[in-house]
């Protein structure tokens, strides 16, 4: 019994430290995805409240992100996410960043 305490204990401590490894964000609320980092760009998915984020990263001047949501690649504004560590947020280069237009 002991072995499996300190087993999940293990677990249980690890886990922090893999979600801030991968930049995973968890959504506040339902939103939408966008193809695109504004809300000028189409509408490519939903978003469900609590549903993690693989975060790729940042833009700093519009406040959008580029993320996975159950592997739809897309956009959302990063205020719409909560962070293990919002100052650990990747940011996205703008002059070597490679956008796709998701549609």
């Amino acid at each position: 019994m002991k072995i499996l305490s300190a087993i999940l204990l293990a677990v249980a401590i690890g886990a922090p430290s893999a979600a801030l490894a991968e930049d995973i964000a968890l959504a506040k609320n339902s939103m939408r995805l966008y193809g695109g980092p504004s809300m000028d760009f189409p509408r490519i998915g939903l978003i469900a409240w609590g549903q993690g984020l693989k975060v790729i990263g940042c833009e700093r001047d519009t406040g959008w992100c580029e993320v996975i949501a159950d592997g739809q690649r897309g956009w959302v504004p990063s205020d719409t996410m909560n962070w293990p560590d919002p100052d650990r947020a990747p940011v996205i280069d703008k002059s070597t960043h490679v956008y796709r237009l998701v549609l």
